[in-house]
């Protein structure tokens, strides 16, 4: 294993734990809206990131759609709905896109949750 690629991986475990901790301590304080920072900025940053390649399907790969429903309409190939097909399998990619981007945004509500519950009692 290449000793660069385990100094990133030992950085980022360093900074997720660093997240973690971090959420936690904001969790415990009195003000009701620290401890919703983290989640919120990684909620923002997900929406930015589903934007940006919602953008990109539309102005780079729109005329590859195009293209290929032109190919299924012109060779009188009679498959059932292919334009809806298509609609499907990118909602269904956006979805799970979300969903993964959306788990740190989970975790760090998650903490804050049981944090407040633990000093709160």
């Amino acid at each position: 294993m290449n000793y660069i690629s385990v100094l990133i991986n030992c950085i980022i475990g360093l900074l997720m734990l660093g997240g973690i901790v971090l959420q936690y301590n904001l969790g415990k304080k009195g003000a009701r809206w620290t401890g919703l920072v983290l989640p919120s900025i990684l909620f923002i940053f997900s929406m930015i990131i589903i934007g940006n390649i919602i953008y990109n399907d539309i102005t780079i790969y729109g005329n590859i759609s195009a293209e290929i429903l032109q190919t299924y309409k012109y060779s009188g190939d009679s498959s059932p709905n292919i334009q809806e097909y298509t609609v499907i399998k990118e909602l269904l990619r956006y979805g799970v896109v979300s969903i993964i981007l959306n788990l740190p945004t989970c975790v760090y509500l998650s903490i804050y949750l049981i944090s407040k519950r633990i000093h709160q009692s």
